[in-house]
């Protein structure tokens, strides 16, 4: 899914949205605080589309006005959906309540910090997480988003493939960096959670590279350290390689490169050139560094979310030499990284 905003012009609002199939006619979601949604289909014939090759027919633009919303001029609240997927593709700017900033929030982490996402998202005119559930061309119309200017977007896709533009955009990048175990010991328990009947739906977008996992976090018992060695030490190839060096991969690798030592520095590099970095850790010197980088306290009273029984299972795959192995490079680079932070913190 592809999209553009033109215009808002007070009275009306223009752009195009260009569905992942092609052919198909595009709607949107129209939704403004008192008035029941409105589902419009495209109703602007864009040549410029279909001479491009991004419609098939050029049927994707769309315009919005009294006529199809009354009092459109006048709503201070205004936000348009895509129908099929509810992506968000247009809010009003409204001053008194949104920042004029857009901010890249990179989660390393798979189980959600909903509290977190939450207080940032909410100064922000537009908001999404777990970006890494999206195609390239929605992420980058996203990122691309000429329109907005008050953005918040917190995900886990491939920086190597979006730093420049990132750049390009205005946008601010902050990461949290965490122990690669303990990480890994969440994912785990989270994966067995989300795939399970009880998890709500939502859930199941964060997991987006963890799927060959399913399996084997429902059924590894994680109390029993023998179950868990048992359990690393039999992955299939799928498996580990979902797990082999997440935030090296995520950092520094291309989408078809495995990550190897030489991606230290080049992941080194790439968070030295972020304009926030931080530790789960020491989650509580990260609030002003933030703060700053935004201009207010954008998190407040919000806390991190953890699970107490991760620093116990954390504990018995530190033992474990198959998982030293998938983890050997994050290791590594959470080691320097977190080094160069905690030095930065002793000596401001």
């Amino acid at each position: 899914m592809q999209f553009h905003i033109d215009q808002d012009a007070g009275a009306t609002i223009a752009g195009w949205l260009v569905p992942d199939n092609p052919a198909l006619t595009p709607a949107i979601v129209i939704s403004v605080p008192g008035h029941d949604e409105r589902k419009l289909e495209a109703n602007v014939l864009r040549t410029d589309l279909k001479d491009l090759g991004l419609h098939a027919t050029g049927m994707a633009g769309f315009l919005i006005d009294d006529s199809i919303l009354p009092g459109l001029g006048t709503a201070d609240e205004v936000e348009i959906r895509d129908a099929a997927t509810q992506i968000p593709i247009f809010r009003r700017f409204r001053p008194q309540h949104h920042l004029p900033r857009k901010l890249f929030l990179y989660t390393f982490h798979a189980m959600p910090q909903m509290q977190v996402e939450s207080a940032l998202s909410r100064h922000f005119a537009l908001s999404y997480s777990a970006i890494e559930q999206h195609s390239f061309d929605t992420l980058f119309s996203i990122i691309n988003n000429q329109f907005g200017n008050s953005i918040f977007v917190a995900g886990r896709p491939r920086y190597f493939r979006y730093r420049g533009l990132l750049k390009d955009r205005g946008f601010n990048s902050a990461a949290l960096l965490r122990d690669p175990f303990d990480e890994l010991a969440e994912r785990m328990l989270f994966v067995r959670y989300a795939a399970s009947d009880k998890s709500p739906s939502f859930t199941g977008k964060y997991l987006t590279g963890l799927e060959p996992l399913a399996g084997v976090a429902r059924h590894c018992d994680f109390n029993e350290p023998g179950t868990i060695a048992a359990t690393f030490g039999k992955l299939t190839e799928s498996q580990q390689d979902a797990l082999f060096n997440p935030m090296i991969r995520t950092l520094a690798c291309e989408l078809d490169e495995t990550p190897s030592a030489k991606h230290i520095p080049i992941a080194l590099d790439y968070l030295a050139g972020m304009n926030a970095v931080g530790l789960f850790s020491h989650f509580e010197e990260f609030r002003p560094t933030l703060a700053e980088l935004m201009g207010i306290d954008g998190l407040g009273e919000a806390q991190l979310n953890e699970v107490s029984f991760v620093s116990r299972m954390a504990a018995e795959l530190r033992k474990l030499d198959p998982v030293r192995r998938l983890l050997a490079f994050d290791a590594e680079l959470y080691a320097r990284a977190s080094d160069a932070i905690l030095r930065g913190l002793s000596h401001p």
